[in-house]
């Protein structure tokens, strides 16, 4: 009785010239109801593809924005590490040259002792007074161009022996000059640069291992829940189109991986440029060692600053073998690894008993 009611108040269409030859209108056939149910998650599953498609599309997009951003900024970094590079080299080349020019005077210096020695072999004080500024020469030499205090003291320690040696109470003002020297060089805080130097060394090896700050696809991928597989049994095997529906909306929302995080997101690295990555932290690490070495603080201290940035941007400072590579090189961007030396004042005290010893002969060979 509804049907026949529905039918009755539905309207006529109109007649086709088909219908009007044979004589009646055919009945229109509506399209079952299980086709349309068929059909309705075939198109949620289109349109779903279709946004990810777009996000798919935009997020490619973006990564090779950043993908060009960060060629750049590695072009500027390999261009001022070779500027480095290139200051460095000048700065060897210089200190060689005043390591040679320092060799060529005390060469001339040995020289014009042992001439002083083949004139004068009568006179043992001036032959060990010339050994003593010998020797204090020496100690200056290794404490202005190695920094080497330990060197610098043995040297004096010889200058006061042969000085001693000598029983002149007119050099004593050196030696009190040579004892306050002394005192000085052993108070100086001995730097470890043999130990640091490998600590730096260990530390560049370390950096390959430690882990990144943004998500690993590989391990995105293995701790992705696995809903899709059980999403067909909760319908218990009915068949609905909703079910369907929600096996597909589980599939598609596996894709995603949502994590919140309190600093902005890097962009994913890929394999080469983490590669990069780890070599420019390895090479700051080699050029601070190479400033302890030559004890350059400022340089020293600035690499291992850019190391640490570094790893801080890059890296996951909640790993713990992050947060102890960072703890090592902030303790050792704080070591002092060139105290400030000391003034060498014997040398002055023994120039000028030199010359008064000179011109006090000078006096005893012009009197009559």
């Amino acid at each position: 009785m509804n049907q026949d009611s529905q039918t009755q108040e539905r309207p006529a269409a109109p007649a086709t010239p088909a219908a009007k030859a044979g004589g009646g209108t055919p009945p229109r056939r509506r399209p079952p109801a299980g086709r349309r149910g068929r059909l309705l998650p075939w198109l949620v599953l289109l349109v779903l593809a279709g946004t990810a498609a777009a996000a798919g599309w935009r997020g490619w997009q973006e990564v090779s924005r950043l993908e060009a951003r960060l060629a750049q900024v590695e072009a500027g970094l390999e261009a001022r590490s070779k500027a480095l590079e290139q200051s460095l080299a000048g700065l060897r080349a210089e200190t060689a040259r005043q390591a040679r020019e320092m060799e060529q005077r005390l060469a001339a210096l040995e020289e014009s002792l042992s001439a002083l020695a083949r004139r004068g072999g009568r006179h043992r004080a001036g032959w060990l007074l010339a050994e003593a500024e010998y020797f204090v020469r020496l100690a200056a030499s290794r404490l202005a161009l190695q920094r080497d205090p330990d060197t610098a003291l043995a040297a004096l320690a010889g200058a006061d022996a042969r000085l001693r040696e000598t029983g002149d109470p007119a050099l004593l003002p050196v030696r009190r000059a040579l004892a306050r020297d002394m005192a000085a060089l052993r108070a100086l805080p001995r730097v470890d640069l043999a130990g640091l130097s490998l600590e730096l060394d260990a530390l560049a090896a370390q950096v390959d291992r430690l882990p990144l700050a943004t998500p690993d696809p590989a391990s995105a991928r293995a701790r992705r829940p696995q809903e899709a597989a059980g999403a067909p049994a909760e319908g218990g095997g009915t068949g609905h189109w909703w079910d369907k529906a929600r096996g597909v909306w589980t599939i598609l929302r596996g894709l995603v991986v949502v994590r919140h995080h309190d600093r902005p997101i890097e962009p994913l690295l890929a394999p080469e440029q983490r590669v990069f990555l780890v070599s420019n932290i390895r090479l700051a690490l080699e050029q601070a060692r190479l400033a302890l070495l030559r004890g350059e603080a400022p340089v020293y201290r600035g690499r291992l600053a850019r190391a640490a940035a570094l790893v801080r941007r890059y890296f996951d400072t909640r790993h713990a073998g992050v947060r102890a590579l960072l703890e090592r090189l902030d303790a050792l961007a704080g070591t002092d690894i060139a105290p400030a030396l000391p003034e060498l004042t014997s040398l002055a005290a023994l120039e000028q008993a030199r010359r008064t010893r000179a011109g006090a002969g000078d006096t005893e060979r012009a009197a009559p």
